[in-house]
């Protein structure tokens, strides 16, 4: 089984990651693409970040109707902080099946790559299936890993997680910005308010 990994805090989830891993599935062949959202990113350390269950829980509405993308908790299983390498082993550990694991990242995320937990190792236990983000050329300007990726042929998506969470503290809309399942859990549990907010 050929399956993609899609890490990140979902915070919240957007219509832009859909069309990613969407475009991955399809373009790197994948059986399944599995959103892990992450219980305690390195990255984020100091930023608020919403729980980690309501984070799942808005993934698990996001992606609800595709039967080809799933999610796992595992990372709220793990020590923390949550480093991409850990969270890839044990997901080796527990799903033996698959039988070929692709990461599947921002080209932000592939320029700070040396500087995460082990990258060798990471690159090789998974092949990087890379998406462009504004700012951060792919896959030249990381050579030393340039050949374990797939750069994916999607346009920069005009979302994000930032942007969206900015949108709901100025009280508007959010149709079209995230997946319809999405915004009342946004709403039930008061994301992403001014008060929260300072």
């Amino acid at each position: 089984m050929h399956v993609g990994i899609f890490g990140g805090t979902f915070d919240p989830p957007h219509l832009g990651h859909l069309i990613i891993a969407q475009e991955a599935h399809a373009q790197a062949g994948l059986d399944s693409v599995v959103f892990v959202p992450a219980m305690a990113p390195p990255h984020k350390r100091g930023f608020a970040v919403s729980p980690f269950s309501v984070r799942l829980a808005m993934v698990q509405a996001a992606i609800e109707d595709n039967s080809a993308f799933e999610v796992s908790d595992i990372e709220g299983r793990l020590p923390v902080p949550s480093f991409t390498v850990d969270t890839l082993r044990a997901l080796r550990r527990l799903r033996p099946e698959w039988d070929d694991i692709d990461l599947i990242m921002g080209s932000d995320s592939m320029l700070e790559l040396p500087t995460w937990r082990t990258p060798g190792e990471l690159v090789a236990m998974a092949r990087l299936v890379v998406y462009p983000r504004q700012g951060a050329p792919v896959p030249e300007a990381r050579p030393e890993f340039s050949s374990a990726a797939l750069v994916l042929d999607v346009p920069e998506l005009p979302f994000s997680s930032t942007a969206i969470r900015g949108r709901v503290s100025q009280g508007r809309s959010l149709k079209y910005w995230v997946p319809e399942g999405v915004m009342p859990l946004i709403a039930r549990h008061g994301l992403y308010r001014p008060e929260r907010e300072n």
